[in-house]
């Protein structure tokens, strides 16, 4: 079982004048997460290092991090031990320092860098993440007791309705149920209902503290 963050989570940690700010945040791709750290490095241009970890995807789970010129081993692998003690996945974490004077040796920066980003898995909120498709549904409005049957029994989610002179839905479903749940709507072309699979990514679902 893998999860995702719903809220971005900020906390801080200090050690011998070191202060480490942590940034805990939602990421399903290498593209965003690179627009996110390069804003956090404009936020943040005077820190004395920028490490990170991030996790993409479930099966296989694609992992990156960084030390950003702390000693190898120290910055970037405690923050991705962090992330995958709590299965969380298509997000990433940066821990910022700035130096206080005072070098922390490399049992010191592994135990502040992995506390500062424990403190931030620990405020956010997280949901487990599930591989979906989208799926967009066009039918008559006399069809809607059939396709509201459709959503109940796939535990599918409504993400936009259209109410025209035809009825648009676009809905979210488990790819666990993809070839039972397409099957039915295939079965249902008979009365008009037209329908075509737009995306496949994840879903989120049951969220906790």
């Amino acid at each position: 079982m893998f999860y995702t963050v719903e809220n971005e989570a900020t906390d801080q940690y200090q050690d011998r004048g070191s202060r480490f700010i942590g940034i805990l945040f939602r990421s399903d791709d290498h593209h965003s997460f690179e627009i996110k750290l390069n804003d956090i490095r404009e936020k943040y241009p005077d820190a004395t290092h920028h490490c990170y970890a991030c996790r993409f995807g479930t099966e296989p789970v694609d992992e990156l991090a960084s030390d950003a010129g702390e000693p190898s081993g120290t910055a970037g692998l405690p923050i991705l031990n962090r992330l995958r003690s709590y299965e969380a996945t298509n997000c990433g974490l940066v821990v910022i320092r700035y130096f206080g004077g005072t070098k922390l040796g490399k049992p010191g920066l592994i135990q502040a860098y992995g506390t500062t980003a424990q403190l931030c898995l620990e405020k956010t909120r997280l949901a487990e993440l599930i591989p979906s498709i989208t799926v967009e549904i066009i039918y008559s409005y006399d069809q809607s007791r059939h396709i509201k049957q459709w959503i109940q029994k796939w535990d599918a989610v409504v993400q936009d309705s259209q109410y025209m002179e035809k009825v648009t839905e676009v809905v979210a479903l488990s790819s666990a149920h993809k070839d039972a749940s397409i099957g039915e709507l295939e079965r249902l072309g008979y009365l008009g209902v037209q329908f075509q699979i737009k995306s496949v990514g994840w879903m989120t679902r049951g969220s906790s503290d």
